[in-house]
């Protein structure tokens, strides 16, 4: 069996959407594709009025992603989008060969750049 592989490690901004270009030459079986970004905790200390003992507080921040697959020829296939995890994800059981554009978009009113790590795979059902 051969392997259809890629990956990609990248910052993205605020309403900013990168794409990656996905030549499939034969159709692939369990084709997945992963996207991850780290939560982010934003802590700080803290004395409390009352006891006057030094307190931990955090705040945890989380970018929103999401991922497309699209056809060239026929629109888009796939796609994973939740506002509440840190990680999206695509199965496709078969992927026909053909040409794909990856798209991952960040809708998120947060004001920083975030980093993520986005990997993609198949095998051919040869």
């Amino acid at each position: 069996m051969q392997e259809d592989t890629g990956w990609s490690y990248f910052e993205i901004t605020p309403r900013q959407m990168h794409s990656w270009y996905w030549d499939v030459k034969q159709d692939l079986a369990d084709a997945t594709i992963a996207l991850v970004w780290h939560r982010r905790i934003d802590g700080r200390q803290l004395t409390d009025s009352i006891t006057r003992k030094t307190i931990w507080i955090d705040q945890p921040y989380l970018a929103d992603l999401d991922i497309k697959l699209i056809s060239l020829d026929q629109g888009q296939i796939a796609s994973s989008h939740s506002t509440v995890d840190n990680v999206e994800l695509i199965h496709i059981p078969i992927l026909k060969a053909g040409q794909y554009e990856i798209q991952v978009g960040r809708k998120d009113g947060l004001n920083s750049k975030w980093t993520a790590a986005l990997a993609w795979f198949g095998e051919s059902q040869n």
